[in-house]
């Protein structure tokens, strides 16, 4: 939920998580609400998960930079690209059906 607060303030609140940012903020960086209610939602998400799928899937898809190569990233944690592609696939499922695993 985003709902402005004070003048110029937006209190953004998603589940357990409030961050409180300046309308001028989101606008000099060029988010919408909705991109910054999205963010939060697939920080949430990920928070679920173990630390090595949350690491691969951001590498894979570029969360927090330039999406890599399953080569890339199995380089960069010292893996072999199927074990790259197992945590993938798994971190993927549990995301899928999170009731599930």
């Amino acid at each position: 939920m985003v709902k402005v607060v004070t003048a110029g303030m937006a209190q953004v609140k998603h589940d357990s998580k409030e961050v409180n940012l300046s309308i001028e903020s989101l606008d000099r960086i060029g988010l919408t609400r909705e991109e910054l209610k999205l963010g939060i939602a697939v920080d949430d998400a990920l928070s679920r998960l173990a630390d090595e799928q949350q690491l691969v899937l951001g590498m894979r898809f570029g969360l927090s930079g330039a999406a890599l190569s399953k080569r890339e990233v199995a380089g960069a944690i010292d893996a072999t690209q199927d074990h790259v592609e197992e945590i993938e696939v798994e971190a993927l499922r549990s995301l899928y059906r999170p009731s599930k695993n």
